[in-house]
């Protein structure tokens, strides 16, 4: 029997290689939400990209950038 893909979102990030899985897109927004959220406390600046992609801007201590992506590569935003 096969099972079907576990984790077929990923929270990504500019600064690791591999991203988080999760089984289903709301605990994936949910994820990806409270990262933001976390992030904005200390960051210069939070931005969502055109393409769904989120930048996280620290000043001088550089930025980031996170998004959820699907088991196909493709990026899926925040909010519908």
């Amino acid at each position: 029997m096969e099972f079907a893909n576990v984790h077929p979102y990923y929270l990504r990030t500019s600064t690791t290689l591999e991203g988080k899985g999760y089984p289903t897109l709301a605990e994936a927004r949910l994820a990806l939400d409270n990262l933001v959220n976390a992030q904005s406390a200390d960051a210069t600046s939070v931005t969502e990209e055109p393409d769904g992609k989120w930048v996280i801007r620290k000043g001088s201590a550089g930025s980031m950038k996170v998004w959820i992506e699907d088991d196909k590569g493709a990026t899926v935003p925040l909010n519908d």
